[in-house]
């Protein structure tokens, strides 16, 4: 189903509703739950008579947001294993909520001012590239190429994008759904 790039909360509430709510009959969605990101809506369900009574012995548990698409419309339920936000993370990084984050990084292009020596010094220091190949990671990015390259494991690759970026360099980690 391909759907309005501006879609609304209704409109992905609706979706919600046919696809999901329906096979879930003793159940209700929390719209007060309800979060828009970028790409996305989460919504969140819990049993019609735990939201009724507050009994906690007939609230559901193991199920997490259910994201839907604000382009698409397509529909992913989770579950409880990880927070909405590493969820929504790992769907707006790969389109996959149960993807993992790798140690790879993608650098993607540069930004004005950017520092070519340290950037090349840098991903030498954090990866088992020599020199000439960290320099060619750096030189592709100031063409406007993609490459990517491994982090080695001693390094928070998140904590590698930033500091590429603040150097000046566009970068992102990769996500892997296997």
């Amino acid at each position: 189903m391909i759907v309005d790039v501006n879609m609304t909360k209704e409109e992905a509430q609706q979706i919600i509703e046919e696809q999901v709510m329906a096979n879930k009959k003793d159940c209700a969605l929390m719209p007060d739950s309800t979060t828009e990101y970028d790409t996305c809506f989460t919504f969140f369900y819990q049993s019609t008579s735990y939201l009724k009574s507050g009994n906690m012995n007939e609230m559901l548990v193991g199920h997490g947001p259910v994201i839907i698409d604000k382009q698409t419309g397509k529909v992913f339920e989770t579950g409880s294993a990880y927070s909405e936000q590493r969820y929504v993370m790992a769907y707006e990084a790969c389109g996959d909520p149960f993807a993992s984050p790798k140690n790879s990084v993608i650098v993607q292009g540069w930004l004005p001012n950017a520092d070519k020596v340290t950037a090349t010094k840098f991903v030498k220091k954090v990866s088992t590239l020599s020199l000439s190949e960290a320099k060619k990671i750096i030189d592709h990015a100031l063409d406007d190429k993609s490459t990517t390259f491994d982090v080695l494991p001693e390094y928070d690759t998140s904590e590698v994008v930033k500091k590429l970026n603040k150097i000046g360099f566009r970068s992102k980690q990769l996500w892997s759904s296997k």
